[in-house]
């Protein structure tokens, strides 16, 4: 979304992403995209990373249980996100 709207932003996702090819890229522009981390904070605080960013914008698209070795179950995910917004 900020790409497409010359916003020219730099990025850190995990993983491969097909848009834009790369899992970081970083700019000279004000905005940052981040991939919020669903994993441990530190070995002894075991929330996850992302409710402790302070972004001005979140885009949440999707909600998929895929994290089963972190979250037991839906709600505890559904939980860690409602903290988070």
């Amino acid at each position: 979304m900020f790409a497409r709207n010359g916003r020219n932003p730099s990025c850190l996702i995990g993983g491969l992403p097909n848009n834009p090819g790369q899992g970081a890229r970083f700019t000279e522009s004000e905005w940052c995209i981040l991939e919020g981390d669903k994993y441990d904070t530190a070995f002894c605080d075991k929330r996850s990373k992302f409710p402790h960013y302070l972004p001005e914008v979140a885009v949440i698209n999707n909600l998929a249980f895929d994290p089963a070795d972190i979250f037991p179950d839906l709600a505890s995910l559904q939980k860690i996100f409602s903290h988070f917004i």
